[in-house]
Order: C-alpha cells, then sequence, then structure tokens
C-alpha cells in the first residue's frame, strides 16, 4: 500500500487522517507544519502529500514549493486543504503546485475519491469501508480494523481475535462466479485448515458471511513479497532462502493434492523470517488436472505456465515450479520479462520467450542458481526438476554460500567438494537445458488459441496500418510526380495567364479549370518563379498551353527548368 504525508496543525485533523489512510491500509506519516512535512518528505518520500494551508513556521503554499523542488517531488501528487474557499486562495495553491484544492470541512468520500485518482487505487466499495467503521465481527470473534488490499477478486482485512488478541487476515471472495466454486472453496479450505506447514499461511477458519465466502488466515506482518520488491533487489543468498521455502510450501500443498497455480510476489508472505505461501486469488484442488482454455484466469497472466495456454490446459505441481521460477526470476532482476500491459503479448512471450539467464544479468550469480531457474521455467513441464531436486540443489546451494563466506581454509575446501557435487546435480535434474519444447507440447502450444477479442483487435489494427500505409505512399507518389519543389498545387497562392503572362494572386483551394483570366479571360496556370534570374512562367506538368503561345516563354512541358536560364533552382507560389 501507499506512504501517505499529510500536515495539519489540527490535532483532530492529524488523528482523522491517521485513522482514515491506515484502516485503508496506507502507511500514514502525520505533521504539524510544513517546514517539519518538507523535511519528512526528504528523509522518506511519500507517494501522496496532502497540506494544511494555514499552518505555523511555514505554510502550506511555501511548504508545496519547497517539496516540488525535491528529486522526489517533482511528480508526487499534492492535495492542499483548507477552510479558505475564495478563488485567490484556490489559484495560489495551484500556482505554488499543487493538484488539487478540497475546502474543510473534508468528508471522507472526498478523500477516497482523491485516493483513487491520484494513487491509481484499484477499488474502495462501500460496504468494505463499512466493515472497517463498523468495526465488523466475523465468526463471533473477529473484528475488523482495516483494509490491507484488493485482489482481482478478493478483498484483505485485517482483524483482532478478541479471544486471543492476536492479528489474523480475512479474505473475502468478491466474485465467486465459477462453476463448482464453493465446493472447490471449502475441500481446498479444509485441507490447508489440517496442515501445520511453517511455509503456509494458517487457515483459521472459514464460512459465508452475508453471502460471501471468507478465510481467516494467519496474519503476515512483513507484508508481502511485491513490496519488498518495489525497495530492492534480491541477492542472490537471499533468492536462495525465498526459493527453499516456496519449494517446501509445494511440496506440503502437494502432499495434500493441492495445486496453488497462483505463485507470484503478491501471494508470498514475510512472517517473522519465514517466506510463507498466501493466497489472495483461488488455490483449486485439480486432481484431474485440466483446466478449460475459456475458464476465467484467475492467475496473472505475467506468471501463468504455458500449459495452460494450450488445448488440453493439463497442469499440476511442475506449474507452480514454472511460476516459482518466474518470482525468483524478479527477485533477482527486478523484472518480469513476460510482463506487459496487454494480456495477448503475455500470453505470446510464455509461450515463445526464452530470458537470458540470470548469469548473463549478473556475473556474480553462480552457475548452478542460474541454470536453475532457467529449467524451472522451461516452457515443457516434461524438462522441469522435480521440487524434490529443487530442494536437494537449493540447499546445497545455500551451503556453498555458507562455506565460502568463512575464512577457514578446510571450509572452503570443503566449499570445493559442494561445488563438485552440484556440477553433477545440476544437470541431472535439468534433463534437457537451453532447449524449447519438445515436439509433443509445441504441437500442443501451436494449437492455442488466443481470445476472439484479441484476434479482432489485432485484424483491425493490421487494416488501419495497410490503410495508412496506401495513405502515405500515394501521397509521396503524387508528390514527387508532381514537381511541385515542396509545395502542393492546393497550398499555391500565385497563378499566370496562358495570353498576356500576368500572374495574379488566387485563394487557397480554388480549382485551376475554374480560374480566368480578368483582363482577357483565358485559362490561367500555376506558375513557378526562377529563383537565379527572377522569371516567372508556368509550371511545365499543368494541363497542355494554349495556341499561340511559345515553350521560349513557358518551358517545355515535361522540363522542370528555367526557360530563360535552365536552372532547376525554381520555386513554387
Amino acid at each position: 500500500m501507499a506512504r501517505i504525508l499529510a500536515a495539519d496543525d489540527s490535532v483532530v485533523a492529524q488523528k482523522l487522517y491517521m485513522h482514515m489512510f491506515e484502516s485503508l491500509g496506507h502507511k500514514t506519516v502525520v505533521c504539524s507544519n510544513g517546514r517539519e512535512a518538507v523535511e519528512a518528505f526528504r528523509e522518506i518520500p511519500a507517494e501522496l502529500v496532502i497540506l494544511d494551508v494555514s499552518m505555523p513556521e511555514m505554510n502550506g503554499f511555501d511548504a508545496c514549493r519547497e517539496i516540488r523542488k525535491l528529486p522526489d517531488g517533482i511528480n508526487v501528487p499534492i492535495i492542499m486543504v483548507s477552510a479558505e474557499d475564495s478563488e485567490e486562495n484556490i489559484m495560489n495553491g495551484l500556482n505554488a503546485g499543487a493538484n488539487d484544492y478540497l475546502v474543510k470541512p473534508v468528508k471522507a468520500a472526498h478523500i477516497i475519491a482523491k485516493l483513487k485518482t491520484f494513487l491509481k487505487y484499484s477499488s474502495v466499495h462501500k460496504s468494505d469501508w463499512d466493515l472497517v467503521r463498523n468495526h465488523v465481527e466475523i465468526a463471533g470473534k473477529y473484528e475488523i480494523e482495516k483494509i490491507l488490499g484488493y485482489g482481482a477478486h478478493s478483498v484483505v482485512f485485517q482483524a483482532k481475535d478478541k479471544g486471543g488478541g492476536k492479528d489474523v487476515a480475512i479474505k473475502f471472495i468478491t466474485t465467486p462466479e465459477i462453476e463448482d466454486f464453493a465446493k472447490n472453496f471449502i475441500d481446498t479450505a479444509s485441507k490447508i485448515k489440517e496442515l501445520s506447514s511453517p511455509h503456509i499461511l494458517g487457515i483459521f477458519d472459514y464460512g459465508q458471511f452475508v453471502g460471501r465466502f471468507y478465510v481467516i488466515l494467519e496474519y503476515a506482518e512483513g507484508g508481502d513479497l511485491a513490496a519488498i520488491l518495489k525497495r530492492r533487489r534480491f541477492s542472490e543468498p537471499e533468492a536462495v532462502k525465498l526459493a527453499i521455502d516456496i519449494v517446501r510450501g509445494l511440496k506440503d500443498l502437494s502432499g495434500k493434492g493441492i495445486i496453488h497455480f497462483d505463485i507470484k510476489p503478491e501471494n508470498i508472505m514475510l512472517a517473522g523470517n519465514e517466506y510463507k505461501l498466501g493466497d489472495f486469488g483461488v488455490i483449486a484442488s485439480r486432481e484431474s488436472g485440466t483446466v478449460p482454455l475459456r475458464m476465467e484466469m484467475w492467475s496473472t497472466v505475467a506468471y501463468l505456465p504455458p500449459e495452460y495456454l494450450n488445448e488440453t490446459g493439463s497442469v499440476d505441481s511442475r506449474s507452480d515450479i514454472y511460476s516459482t521460477g518466474i518470482t525468483l526470476y524478479q527477485a533477482i532482476t527486478n523484472d518480469n520479462p513476460f510482463q506487459s500491459d496487454k494480456p495477448a503479448v503475455s500470453m505470446f512471450r510464455q509461450l515463445n520467450l526464452i530470458p537470458p539467464s540470470l548469469k548473463s544479468f549478473d556475473d556474480k550469480i553462480t552457475t548452478h542458481f542460474s541454470e536453475l531457474v532457467r529449467g524451472m521455467m522451461e516452457k515443457d513441464p516434461a524438462n522441469r526438476p522435480s521440487l524434490d531436486n529443487i530442494e536437494n540443489i537449493l540447499l546445497h546451494i545455500k551451503e556453498l554460500h555458507e562455506l565460502h563466506a568463512s575464512d577457514l581454509p578446510e571450509r572452503k575446501a570443503a566449499g570445493e567438494g559442494v561445488k563438485k557435487k552440484l556440477d553433477s546435480l545440476v544437470p541431472s535434474a535439468i534433463r534437457r537445458p537451453h532447449q524449447m519444447p519438445s515436439p509433443a507440447f509445441a504441437s500442443k502450444t501451436r494449437g492455442t488459441k488466443l481470445p476472439w477479442e484479441v484476434l479482432a483487435k489485432i485484424v483491425a489494427c493490421c487494416i488501419l496500418a495497410l490503410l495508412l500505409f496506401i495513405g502515405i505512399g500515394y501521397t509521396v507518389n503524387h508528390y514527387y510526380s508532381s514537381g511541385l519543389d515542396s509545395i502542393p498545387l492546393e497550398t499555391r497562392t500565385s497563378m499566370i495567364c496562358a495570353n498576356c503572362c500576368i500572374p495574379i494572386k488566387m485563394e487557397n483551394g480554388k480549382e485551376l479549370e475554374k480560374e480566368k483570366c480578368a483582363k482577357c479571360g483565358k485559362k490561367m496556370f500555376y506558375c513557378d518563379q526562377c529563383r537565379n534570374c527572377g522569371l516567372t512562367f508556368a509550371h511545365p506538368d499543368i494541363p497542355p498551353l494554349p495556341s499561340g503561345v511559345t515553350e521560349s516563354v513557358f518551358g517545355p512541358t515535361h522540363l522542370a527548368t528555367c526557360p530563360a536560364c535552365s536552372s532547376a533552382d525554381i520555386r513554387g507560389f
């Protein structure tokens, strides 16, 4: 969630901001004057700033100007708040660099609307806000305190267990529209509830509230991996630790016949020093391992395994391995190579793109870890290492890091032994390195069909591009064939009489055949002028010259040169 800086000398206003923003899951910093606000922003930049106009030491206008001078303050949204609603005050605020101006008393709905505008806040539903404001109890013991975040199909709240006093997370499913959703939801929740894994967020309870499915989850105070990756990249030892925790969580899920199918940074939580698999999408039990292609995609396309996109839609635990490989790649590089604003582009990349190795990104990354991650992202599931092999390799890489970190000669010697062990483990676990999918998998993938809406857009874009190129080609051809020295006929303003050779001005847009000489009534022609000798003469590419007019005056009809001095330096006018 966002970091918001609010400055107001009113204690009541400070408490209001603190309560409102933290209830919506945002980190909030409050200040009592403009100078404090500037210093707080300089220390840690915020994603939104709210400034009261009338404050001691430094008013809101001056504070706004100072923040705008800071490197991180150039584009940050700033909202001015004041009891003054005069046009002069509003203009002063906007001229100081504010994006908006609100008049006190400010209603909560107005502030939430600004959050949605300036923070690209996904959604705040009134029913969800009411649950927070009224501290609604779920299952008779969990009191809702604030919103933690929104997913594509869910909203997550932080709540307090009134019995034990501990914090929990409550996830509400917002759109349970998939066939047999209720059965899968309850079946999966009951299985996870029985698990006792340090690498999976525990489930304490589940049920329905006002027709909405919910699940009570263990609260992870460290937030999700996505928030961590916004601040920094991971080193290899950190990524190895992350990978071990994820793989062990997947093994525990696999033991219960569950495929997570939504591995991504947003669903990996940090609780204490352990990374745990959470679920802000849908974990579905798929013993048949088949997913219809037209079924709604709850998983993010940028982490979606390519086998989901083929005709059979067959998935298993190896699908989670693929998504984990992408997550580890992103942790090291801070980039998801399959990410795109357009789902169709992400789908194409998932099926065809082989990203550069981690070793090529950073030569400090060991070959063993780079090859392991590459193997996890193999297009063909048959080429990916198993969960057991991945864990075994990761544990050896972790041991190698620890041995190399020591200054003791015997431990460094032991590290060489571990390295040799890895040299044999990695190739055997990744059976077909650096290869594209097998023919069987590729043939299935080639049958993949994109949604008809996407195909329609692609066809429409191709047609528009074709028409554009035709138009450009016609224009260029017409321009160069006319020989009008960079001035099209329709933009020329002078013509010459074929009988008395008197140039006259004309209005743009008039048709040539309608222009007659005012003196003799003969036909007029567009004319050129020689820059060398100054002679004005009819353009040679106009209709045939009238009888009695010699070429010595007008020049040959097929040449664009001056008839007097033969210079090619002519201009149309």
